[in-house]
């Protein structure tokens, strides 16, 4: 088997770059810190904003299924919305993900079939 390990430099770059180790059997895969919550808002962790156009939702369901810790289906119109605990000033179409959320947040707004899923860093 082949070993790959972070490299330092892809810590600090937010470590989604691994190098190949030559040793020929798997010792260590280490996972980026950001990527299991270690580091938190401080290093780079819960910066992003997203903001969703709730009026052109189409309600597949795509966002909750894909990262449920941050959006949820609304019960009164059907539309997503925000979890309430990371809404920016009480929104339901804006809010800021935990660091551990926003992997998950990013997919989401990738698989939206409608695309209304914006997220600026």
């Amino acid at each position: 088997m082949t070993c790959y390990r972070q490299s330092p430099s892809s810590v600090r770059n937010g470590g989604r770059s691994f190098q190949l180790r030559k040793n020929g059997y798997l010792e260590y895969l280490y996972y980026t810190i950001r990527a299991i919550g270690k580091w938190g808002s401080a290093h780079g962790g819960g910066t992003i904003k997203v903001i969703i156009d709730r009026q052109q939702c189409v309600s597949c369901g795509s966002c909750w299924d894909t990262c449920p810790a941050f959006f949820i289906q609304n019960t009164e119109d059907s539309f997503s919305e925000i979890v309430e605990e990371y809404r920016n000033d009480g929104n339901i179409a804006e809010g800021t993900p935990p660091a551990e959320a926003e992997d998950c947040a990013r997919d989401a707004a990738d698989l939206c079939p409608a695309q209304i899923i914006q997220i600026e860093e």
